[in-house]
This record gives C-alpha cells, sequence and structure tokens, in this order.
C-alpha cells in the first residue's frame, strides 16, 4: 500500500556532453475506499545536472480510482498533471540573469472501462489533455475474443490535435493448430506522428504482415512475411533530413528467429537465439536492408531463491542504410557503412542487493553513421549497485 524509491545515475558521460547526474524520487499509495473503490496517488520527481545543456527539471503526480463490477468489468477514473523545465544555459554558466528555462505544463483527466475475462476482452479510454505539447483529446479501444483454436484481436487509437488529427488501427488473427503450429496475420494501417512530443509532422504508415510460429520440443521457431508502406518516407524530426524528393512508398520484408533452451550448465540454465530481417531496399532513409542478431541469456536461481545471477550477451549487424548526402552532392542520400554492435550484461542478486555491469560496444565500418552530427560512441559502460530494502 506505501512505495517509495530513489534512484541515482551519476556518469562520465561522453566526450561531446560532459558529465551527467539525474535523481528521481517516486512515492507510491495506495488505500481502499468505500464502495469498493481502489485509489492510489503517484507522485514522481526528477532532477538532472550536466556540463552541456540541456538540464531538465520534471514532476509529475497521478491520481487513480478503480471500481470493479462483478468478476470482470471495471472502471477507472485518471487525474494527473506534469511539469517540466529545461534550462537554456550550462550551470556553469555565471551571469544567472542569461537564464530562460523553458517551461512546459500538462493536465489530463481520463476514464477508462474494460473487461479481463477468459474468453474476451475489451477496454475503452477517453483522454483530455489540457497544456503545451498535448492533443486535445485522446481514445483508445481494443477487443480480444477466443473461439476455440482462433483468436482475434483489434484496436484503435485516436488523437485530436489543435490543426491536425491521427488515427491509427491494427487486427491480428492467430489460429492454433496441431503439432505446436500457429498461423498468424496481421494487420495495421494509419498515421504516426514524428517525432517529439508534438509532431510536427506524420506519416500514412501500412504493414501487412503473415506467417506461423512452431513450437519444437522447448524451442520456438517463427517466420513471417509481408510488406510495409510509409508515406512520406519519414525523416528524423530535424530539417536538414527532410528530403521532398522521399516520397515513401512499398517495401516487401521478411524476418525469421529461433529461440530455445541449450543445456543445463552448473546448476543453471543455458539459452541463445537469433533474428533476421531484410527488406528491399527503397525511397527511405534509415531503413537498413539487412539486420540481424544473436543473443545468448544464462540464468541461475539458487540457495532458497537467495542468490542469483543473470549473464547475457546480444549482438548483430546493422546494414548498410541510406543517410543524407552532406557533401552537397547531387544524390538525396548515400550509403553508410555496416554497423557491428555488442551488448553484455551481468546481474548478481544477493538476497535483496542487486550488482550489476553493462557494456555496448559500437564499431562503424564504413562511412556515415547514419544521423549528423550524432556520434556514436565506440564503447560504453554502465555499472552499480540496487538495494530493495522494501519493496
Amino acid at each position: 500500500m506505501v512505495g517509495l524509491g530513489f534512484d541515482r545515475i551519476d556518469t562520465n558521460g561522453s566526450p561531446e556532453l560532459g558529465s551527467f547526474a539525474r535523481n528521481f524520487v517516486w512515492l507510491n499509495l495506495a488505500y481502499q475506499l468505500p464502495g469498493q473503490v481502489w485509489g492510489q496517488l503517484e507522485w514522481r520527481n526528477t532532477t538532472s545536472d550536466r556540463e552541456s545543456l540541456p538540464t531538465p527539471k520534471r514532476r509529475d503526480w497521478i491520481l487513480r480510482l478503480r471500481r470493479t463490477f462483478g468478476d470482470a468489468w471495471y472502471a477507472d477514473i485518471i487525474a494527473g498533471s506534469g511539469r517540466q523545465e529545461i534550462d537554456t544555459l550550462a550551470s556553469g554558466v555565471a551571469d544567472d540573469s542569461l537564464r530562460k528555462p523553458i517551461v512546459g505544463e500538462a493536465h489530463q483527466l481520463a476514464v477508462r472501462a474494460a473487461r479481463s475475462a477468459e474468453r474476451w476482452r475489451t477496454q475503452l479510454t477517453v483522454r483530455a489533455w489540457d497544456g503545451d505539447d498535448v492533443p486535445q483529446l485522446e481514445t483508445e479501444g481494443s477487443l480480444e475474443v477466443e473461439v476455440g483454436p482462433a483468436s482475434l484481436y483489434g484496436s484503435g487509437q485516436f488523437a485530436k490535435w489543435e490543426a491536425f488529427t491521427l488515427a491509427a488501427g491494427y487486427g491480428a488473427l492467430r489460429l492454433r493448430l496441431p503439432l505446436g503450429v500457429r498461423l498468424f496475420a496481421e494487420l495495421e494501417e494509419g498515421d504516426r506522428g514524428l517525432f517529439g512530443a508534438r509532431p510536427v509532422a506524420w506519416h500514412e504508415f501500412s504493414r501487412r504482415t503473415a506467417g506461423l510460429e512452431l513450437q519444437l520440443w522447448s524451442w520456438t521457431l517463427m517466420g513471417r512475411a509481408g510488406s510495409w508502406k510509409v508515406l512520406p518516407s519519414p525523416a528524423l524530426g530535424v530539417p536538414f533530413d527532410s528530403a521532398s524528393g522521399l516520397a515513401g512508398g512499398t517495401v516487401d520484408v521478411a524476418e525469421a528467429s529461433a529461440r530455445g533452451p541449450l543445456a543445463k550448465l552448473f546448476g543453471g540454465q543455458l539459452s541463445v537465439g537469433g533474428w533476421y530481417r531484410w527488406h528491399e531496399v527503397g525511397p527511405f532513409y534509415y531503413w537498413p536492408q539487412t539486420w540481424w542478431r544473436l543473443e545468448g541469456l544464462y540464468h541461475v536461481l539458487a540457495l532458497s531463491d537467495q542468490l542469483e545471477i543473470w549473464l547475457s550477451v546480444l549482438g548483430g549487424v546493422r546494414g548498410s542504410t541510406s543517410v543524407p548526402d552532406l557533401t552537397g552532392g547531387a544524390e538525396l542520400g548515400v550509403a553508410s557503412g555496416n554497423l557491428n554492435w555488442l551488448r553484455g550484461e551481468a546481474v548478481v542478486r544477493i538476497r535483496d542487493i542487486h550488482i550489476f555491469y553493462n557494456y555496448e560496444y559500437f564499431d562503424l565500418v564504413t562511412g556515415e553513421a547514419g544521423v549528423r552530427d550524432f556520434v556514436l560512441p565506440q564503447v560504453r559502460t554502465h555499472f552499480g549497485v540496487k538495494w530493495e530494502f522494501w519493496n
């Protein structure tokens, strides 16, 4: 009924941005009110300090009320508010009179009705906003029905901004067959906003794929194929990426994956997996034609659950992709090189104390990295200790 959290990250940062520190405080209070109503009040506060811009500060609170009806239906009322300040000057500037923080504030009120049961589930949410960089109204609904070996899922979203509206829908059909075979088909249509809190542009997106999933002993094998359509080609939200000549289009897409346990080792379980995607070269920026990754996980749980160990490795190659031509040539885009990447993580939990270490490596073989003025660090590490003394 009471939750309290404090989290601090203090890093050396990167050569371009300098050091960085962030403090996060979280408080959650829950209580059963009269009339079978549960109430929850959540408060979050984030502060940061860095040598380079920006230095955001944010504070949020959210109030949730839930009333259940029978065994399956429930209704929610949600109210919340958020405020963010971003300094326009670094903390080392001596003249505080030059500071003109950018302030954004928004408030929300939402109602939701939902049913969660074994054979069919549904929910409808209507949310009103008031403030900076938020839509005026958002609605979201979904329905999932299971009939024998078949299941049907559909969802839709609608957002009304001051100058435009965005709408999107998704549908999926899944069919369970004997011998661990599952067929599925997916359809997605709609609009997507492009980056940032307030979409300054948007594009039409369509996805049609179908495939099968096979449970073979303890392994899961999956393959799917179809087409993606994006009109116009999405940029990364910055002016120099918005090439009017890239109108977008439709490309064929295929992907496959496999995942499962490999062996029992020293009292733990070793699992491996792999994933591969291919699609046609089209009039798009930042869409690699090929992308693959491999992963391995070793997990140990011992000493009556007082000792737990996770060792994971994830790596792969992002293939060549078209990026903006920064030389001023006649071509709209040039091909980047392959990007090799590797991530390793080790986590040891002793009772309620977690010790963790992450290692990331990026290596662009040739050409541009992809996003102008965005320099990938070749090596990045993150390590620390977390103590869950009251959870």
